[in-house]
């Protein structure tokens, strides 16, 4: 049996180990990689969301990397006219539904993180439905990307919720 020493808590700890102890967050709480990897998928994926909804609203007629040839194909949709004659109203609802949320839940996780792994769940479940909607009418390598990446988030942020 290894010796044990007292730390500053009174508790023990088993010498040689203390390397591979996590440093704890504001909360006291060690996190896990799964949580890390969560923080990192939301900040990505709310940037991006961000990013791509800001240039589909500000060139909704003209985008550019090819965003403009989505619009025929956003036009299959069930959705009133107004809103697919045109790049505005899908990238106004890619940067409310996807960006806002993921980027709540980046900026929980630094002072509320219990609060930001419910955000991070609910944002990978819009992801994972936005996907399944967009899949149905028009199905694209993009979409399934994303799709396996919300399952990942949503995956991942159940556990976080439970412990």
């Amino acid at each position: 049996m290894e010796k044990t020493r007292p730390t500053k808590c009174g508790e023990a700890s088993i010498r040689g180990n203390a390397s591979h102890r996590k440093q704890p967050e504001a909360d006291g709480s060690p996190h896990s990689k799964a949580e890390t990897a969560v923080r990192i998928i939301c900040a990505l994926n709310g940037l991006c969301a961000v990013a791509f909804g800001a240039i589909m609203m500000i060139a909704a007629n003209d985008a550019p990397m090819g965003l403009s040839e989505l619009v025929p194909l956003i036009q299959t949709m069930p959705l009133p006219a107004f809103m697919t004659e045109n790049l505005f109203w899908p990238g106004l609802a890619l940067l409310l539904v996807n960006g806002v949320a993921n980027l709540v839940a980046t900026a929980l996780f630094f002072s509320r993180p219990s609060a930001a792994r419910r955000w991070a769940l609910a944002a990978g479940a819009l992801l994972i439905c936005w996907c399944a909607f967009e899949m149905l009418y028009f199905p694209n390598a993009a979409s399934i990307i994303y799709l396996i990446v919300g399952l990942a988030q949503t995956a991942l942020s159940i556990g976080l919720v439970r412990r």
